[in-house]
């Protein structure tokens, strides 16, 4: 529903329950855990943008980190998965207990979980054998990506667009046509 209007937007006509919902940070993505495992992500105008891969059961909460790339998904099975959310695969899963799950401020931590009797969160940290840079989801075909000389800016193009990104962390610094 569009608040400021009033108007229906998108409705579903799943019979599936709804079990959690979140929005990312951003507002650009909102996922729905549903009853029969799946797990299906809309754009902010309801549009359906794609389904996470491989629940085999229900989900009990979810929750995007601040950009909306990582999804944490709490099972009804005890398992924590991590969904990477721009490249639509598995991350991490590991087998733990919670209520609600949150990721705090910075993204690099979620929580709350229960392992055994001990409490806690899971800390994120990227491995510093690589790093992978996403400039563009999966649904966009580019078709050459080059470095500068100087190795700061990346151009990425296809036939009808060239963007460039900062290569410290792959942001959008320029769209071009």
């Amino acid at each position: 529903v569009d608040l400021p209007g009033g108007q229906t937007i998108s409705e579903t006509t799943n019979r599936a329950p709804v079990i959690a919902l979140a929005w990312s940070g951003d507002g650009s993505r909102l996922a729905a855990a549903l009853s029969n495992g799946r797990v299906p992500v809309f754009n902010r105008r309801g549009a359906g943008m794609f389904d996470l891969p491989g629940f085999s059961v229900a989900a009990r909460a979810i929750a995007f980190n601040g950009d909306g790339s990582l999804l944490a998904a709490q099972g009804i099975d005890r398992t924590l998965r991590l969904v990477d959310a721009d490249a639509i695969q598995h991350a991490f899963r590991t087998p733990c207990d919670s209520g609600a799950i949150t990721f705090d401020p910075t993204g690099q931590r979620v929580g709350p979980v229960f392992r055994g009797d001990d409490f806690g969160w899971f800390e994120l940290r990227k491995p510093e054998e690589y790093y992978q840079a996403t400039i563009a989801s999966t649904r966009t075909q580019f078709d050459e990506l080059k470095f500068s000389p100087d190795g700061r800016v990346i151009p990425a193009g296809n036939a009808t667009n060239t963007v460039l990104c900062d290569t410290t962390d792959g942001h959008r610094l320029r769209s071009l046509p």
